[in-house]
């Protein structure tokens, strides 16, 4: 069977390609500057009220007090973040009360927090979206080059195999240390990609539907 021969694609080296960080590409995106500098401001205030729910749990450890439970809030934990990030307070006239106002107040920022990340993430998962769809192709060439390996290696061992068939079919006894009779399982393993039913086969059959290659291309 004659070996299949293919000059080798020509892919770029990923270390040589040029990919900005997306925090520099979104330097100038007024919606993502606000909402990460709001989301600063909120990592403070959570530091800031943590260490004032510290001072009150010592100062009710000293006293011998007890700690209040949570107290329902009535509005959103958005709305409550806004006063807090204009200054805005949880007054408590004790200790106990004060922890009882962190926990709120905890709450209430972690709350906001997290739905902010998520409008940063959606904001940064669209840039990346763009930025990543010019690489497409470069990535697409790349996983075509796999695939010539693996029908490469396939046909290498295959033509291996028929060598040691015919010095047998002429009658001469094997000798593995001029032609190896041992090979390491992968060689054989993947299989013929021109199969659909081998693991390489598998991979063309899911190239063919992501219309990275054409249908029997190969």
């Amino acid at each position: 069977m004659p070996l299949l021969r293919r000059r080798p694609r020509p892919i770029a080296d990923p270390a040589e390609l040029v990919i900005q960080p997306v925090g520099e590409l979104l330097r100038d995106h007024v919606d993502y500057g606000v909402k990460t500098a709001k989301l600063a401001e909120i990592d403070r205030l959570i530091e800031e009220n943590r260490r004032a729910e510290q001072r009150a749990r010592a100062q009710i450890r000293a006293e011998g007090a007890t700690v209040l439970g949570d107290v329902v809030p009535g509005r959103r934990a958005m709305e409550r973040v806004g006063d807090y990030l204009k200054g805005g307070v949880v007054s408590a006239a004790d200790p106990a009360h004060v922890i009882a106002a962190c926990v709120i107040k905890h709450r209430d920022l972690v709350a906001a927090r997290q739905e902010l990340a998520a409008e940063v993430d959606d904001i940064v998962s669209h840039k990346a979206y763009e930025v990543m769809c010019g690489f497409r192709e470069h990535h697409h060439e790349m996983l075509r080059a796999a695939l010539d390996g693996l029908a490469m290696v396939h046909d290498a061992y295959a033509g291996i195999l028929e060598l040691q068939a015919r010095f047998r079919q002429a009658g001469y006894p094997a000798n593995g240390s001029v032609l190896a009779t041992y090979f390491v399982p992968v060689l054989w393993q993947i299989g013929d990609p021109r199969q659909a039913s081998t693991q390489s086969g598998l991979f063309r059959r899911w190239l063919e539907e992501q219309d990275i290659i054409k249908e029997g291309s190969l």
